[in-house]
């Protein structure tokens, strides 16, 4: 999130009843730095804490955020003072609920989409979603996890500059979201009716509610709500027909 943003929620945490753990934090975030090295540091200090000041950290989030959110102070960060105690339920003594705090909280809608760059730290909290990447055999966790957290490889490859998350609204029934990559595309296609597609590379379609048809030279199917269609770079152009709701994976 935008440093002045942060600077003022972790100020008003450390001054809260049970938050003193915090102090050093905030007093990091008003460092004379760039605001990428800033948080930089800050993610150091929270994630190479020593296990007893990991937990001292990760209690004193929670219980800080609790008191916050009874004043009326709380209200710009309401949402996310209201997660962090659901977060602390799964994950009791991980640091990583400091981090949290550190990162703009999206909601999307139904139809809704962001496109992060890699090297952004993020974490899914609830709901369903669908996620496309480029091929990777390399995931570097940061925390909230039961998984092997790489501290040291997390911060080298981390981009912690603030950005304001654009979030992608669809503007027709047939739309192709924006992304600035060349490993994958991602269209959403409601209700086609004899939809053409020019095939060039492998897909994968998946259809989330409703029935499609699918018709190729090489022959044709029926998908239902739920279901997944592999399509070789060797089908060929093919037709979408039925009311349906589907997502298109490509290259």
């Amino acid at each position: 999130r935008p440093l002045p943003e942060s600077r003022k929620l972790f100020s008003q945490l450390a001054s809260m009843p049970g938050g003193e753990a915090l102090e050093p934090i905030a007093e990091t975030l008003f460092e004379s730095h760039e605001p990428s090295e800033v948080y930089q540091n800050v993610m150091a200090y929270i994630l190479g804490a020593p296990d007893s000041l990991e937990r001292e950290i990760a209690n004193a989030t929670v219980a800080a955020s609790q008191s916050l959110l009874g004043q009326d102070a709380a209200e710009p960060f309401r949402s996310e003072l209201e997660w962090t105690a659901r977060i602390a339920e799964s994950f009791p003594s991980d640091s990583g609920v400091a981090v949290a705090l550190l990162l703009n909280h999206i909601v999307l809608e139904p139809g809704e989409a962001v496109f992060l760059e890699a090297g952004n730290l993020h974490a899914y909290l609830s709901g369903v979603g669908m996620e496309v990447m480029a091929n990777s055999d390399n995931v570097v966790r940061g925390g909230l996890t039961p998984k092997h957290r790489d501290v040291a490889e997390l911060l080298r490859v981390v981009d912690c500059s603030p950005i304001d998350v654009p979030i992608q609204r669809p503007e027709s029934d047939t739309w192709t979201y924006k992304s600035p990559v060349p490993e994958f595309a991602l269209d959403r296609i409601i209700d086609p009716e004899g939809y053409e597609v020019i095939n060039s590379g492998p897909e994968i379609l998946f259809v989330q509610q409703g029935s499609v048809e699918l018709d190729s030279t090489l022959g044709q199917l029926t998908a239902d709500a739920g279901q997944v269609v592999w399509i070789p770079a060797s089908e060929g152009d093919y037709r979408l027909t039925g009311a349906a709701t589907v997502w298109r994976a490509r290259t």
